[in-house]
């Protein structure tokens, strides 16, 4: 039987594969939990057994009317929360819900927040590059799960790029199709040598102390966990930008 701590991490990482994939979205501690935001605004909001209320669980805006048809029709999966409950919000227990049906309540809540602007961005990522977005959140989700049970790293969402620290310096970071890690010089030339990896270029200068790795299939940067490790380690022996 997993432990409520296994428990609640599984989850929060559920919600931030769903959170982080969505157009301009961002994460932040907001009174002591993960919080999702679009333009400043909260979509989302993790609740681990909050005031020890025994539900692990987010909390999502939502239409008016829209809580009271949840909570009526299926009150195991849904609740109202305290201080947003007022306004309409839904507390949803992860344990359950499905992925997919997860996956709609998370994107209904961004889309009552997120200006309509961004709504477009969102249609178009979902009917226009659906592949690809699964494969940043197989991405995402993987690396999530691979990184954040080593001690003293955090994970980062800005942009559409996932970025992974320890402490306050970042070691790997994701781009495009693949993943960059911070190492010394002469490891990711030897990298390069065995044809693993590249450096990275920005405009016309290659990064020495940045390489580029890329698979085809995101569950093989879990073969790369040795290297990740490695990153930790470089970063953390020196002072470094």
């Amino acid at each position: 039987m997993e432990s409520s701590a296994k428990m609640s991490k599984k989850h929060l990482q559920r919600v931030r594969r769903l959170c982080i994939a969505l157009p301009e979205s961002t994460e932040k501690l907001s009174h002591g939990e993960p919080t999702f935001f679009v333009a400043k605004k909260v979509f989302c909001m993790f609740a681990n057994n909050h005031h020890n209320d025994g539900h692990i669980a987010v909390w999502l805006p939502a239409p008016i009317g829209i809580q009271e048809m949840l909570i009526a029709s299926s009150p195991e999966k849904f609740f109202k929360p305290p201080y947003v409950g007022v306004r309409g919000w839904v507390g949803v227990e992860l344990a359950r819900v499905s992925d997919e049906e997860l996956d709609f309540l998370v994107r209904q809540a961004w889309r009552q927040i997120a200006p309509p602007k961004l709504h477009a961005a969102l249609g178009a990522e979902r009917g226009n590059t659906e592949k690809t977005v699964r494969a940043k959140n197989d991405l995402a989700s993987i690396l999530s799960a691979m990184l954040e049970g080593l001690p003293g790293v955090n994970v980062k969402k800005s942009a559409n790029r996932l970025s992974f620290l320890i402490g306050e310096k970042v070691f790997a970071f994701t781009q495009r199709n693949g993943v960059v890690l911070k190492l010394p010089q002469e490891k990711i030339k030897r990298l390069v040598d065995e044809k693993t990896a590249s450096f990275l270029v920005m405009g016309k200068r290659e990064m020495k102390e940045w390489a580029v790795i890329k698979h085809k299939d995101a569950k093989e940067y879990k073969k790369d966990l040795k290297l990740f490790k490695e990153a930790i380690a470089f970063v953390s022996s020196k002072d470094v930008g």
